[in-house]
């Protein structure tokens, strides 16, 4: 797609993979 979906969206992605990534090392 665009440029601007990947600048605006692939950061997103990447704070939200990040999140889960935290929430599943907590819950452990």
């Amino acid at each position: 797609r665009s440029c601007t979906y990947l600048s605006y969206y692939v950061p997103l992605d990447a704070v939200l993979l990040l999140g889960t990534a935290a929430g599943l090392l907590l819950l452990e």
